[in-house]
Parts: structure tokens; C-alpha cells; sequence
């Protein structure tokens, strides 16, 4: 039984087939076309995952820029300069300070560590320009000076706050007719370094009227 199913099998019409070159051409071209075909799809798909992918991470950032802008806020900015904290600041370590019966400071022995008390909270030049107006140095200590004080800003009363640039204040203050004469207060206030420090000060001498 099994010889003759092996006769027959060798004797099918189909095993003695012989494929002409045309269509082997024609099947391996067809075979050609699915694999690239197939090549495009995966491409594709790939490129379709990364596109929704970056869809998806802007849509919480199209949602707060939408609530934003509806609300009316805006990018965090440095805030206005804490004007009255700094000008106390300044006039407790240049007028409201300790000292003993010869005016010689009792917490500042160097002119180098004065300095360094102002520049916490003004610039180097306003620092330094304080310290030799008002004090002396000497070989034992500093010494506050007998002379008027520096301009002084009365946060109690009206004063115009001008914005020079995002980082930059000025105020000024008209006089009330009893300090400094009858010239204006101006302050410079500037934002370095995460904190506001008064940059400059000065009182703004204006020309005597001509009869």
C-alpha cells in the first residue's frame, strides 16, 4: 500500500509542473512589493505613535497657557520693591545706631565690616558713599560723624513710584516744605541677585527761580 501511494505521489501532474522564468519574475516581484509595503507600514505606525505621543505631553501646556491668558495672569515677575523695609533698614544702620559716649560703634569695629552690613541691602557704591559721609575711621574703631544725616524718604507720606526697566525703581518725593529744603527725594531701587537693594539716592537740587 505505502509503495503505491509513494508511485502516485511521484507521478502527480503538480510535482512535474515547471515554472517558467516569466513567472518566477512575477512572484518574486510580488513578493518585492509586500515587503516594502510592509516596511512603509512600519514607518508609518512608528511616526503616527511619536506624533500622538508629543500631542499628548501639549496638552496640559496648552491648558495652562488657555487658563493664563482667560484669568489675565501673567509670567511671575520680580515683585515692587518693599520700599519703607529697605529705607528702615538703611537709616537704623546709619542714624539709629549704638555707639558710645564718643560716638566710637559698638557692634562695628572695621570700616570693611560696615560696609559689608550696608551691602546687604544697597549697592557697593551707595555702601561706600554712606560710610564716608557719615563716619570716620580711626585706629581703635569707626566713629559716627556730627553732621545731618542722608536724604531721608517718608514712607508716611505720598511719594511717585516710576518703573525704569522689569528690574529697576525709582521714587520720588516731593518735599513737605520742612526737610531738605525745597528740593525732591529721589531713590533708585534695583533688583539683583533674587532681592531688591537700594541702589542710589540723592536729593534732586533744582535751579533757583530768576526774577
Amino acid at each position: 500500500m505505502k509503495h503505491n501511494f509513494d508511485h502516485l505521489s511521484k507521478s502527480s501532474t503538480l510535482n512535474q509542473i515547471e515554472f517558467s522564468q516569466e513567472s518566477r519574475e512575477k512572484v518574486m516581484e510580488k513578493v518585492a512589493k509586500y515587503e516594502k509595503k510592509s516596511w512603509f507600514q512600519t514607518i508609518g505606525m512608528k511616526w503616527l505613535s511619536a506624533t500622538a505621543l508629543l500631542l499628548l505631553c501639549m496638552i496640559p501646556i496648552y491648558i495652562i497657557m488657555t487658563s493664563l491668558k482667560d484669568s489675565g495672569e501673567t509670567i511671575p515677575s520680580p515683585e515692587t520693591p518693599p520700599v519703607e523695609k529697605l529705607e528702615n533698614q538703611y537709616y537704623q544702620l546709619t542714624i539709629d545706631k549704638e555707639y558710645d559716649e564718643n560716638l566710637r560703634l559698638i557692634n562695628y569695629d572695621t570700616e570693611d565690616e560696615l560696609i559689608k552690613a550696608y551691602t546687604k541691602f544697597t549697592s557697593q557704591e551707595l555702601a561706600e558713599e554712606t560710610v564716608n559721609n557719615q563716619f570716620r575711621v580711626e585706629s581703635d574703631g569707626v566713629y559716627a560723624l556730627e553732621v545731618d544725616g542722608p536724604p531721608r524718604l517718608d514712607t508716611n507720606e505720598e511719594y511717585q513710584t516710576n518703573q525704569m526697566s522689569e528690574t529697576k525703581y525709582q521714587v520720588r518725593q516731593e518735599p513737605n516744605g520742612e526737610l531738605y529744603g525745597a528740593d525732591p527725594i529721589v531713590v533708585e531701587y534695583r533688583y539683583v541677585e533674587d532681592h531688591w537693594i537700594i541702589e542710589d539716592r540723592w536729593v534732586d537740587v533744582q535751579d533757583a527761580p530768576t526774577n
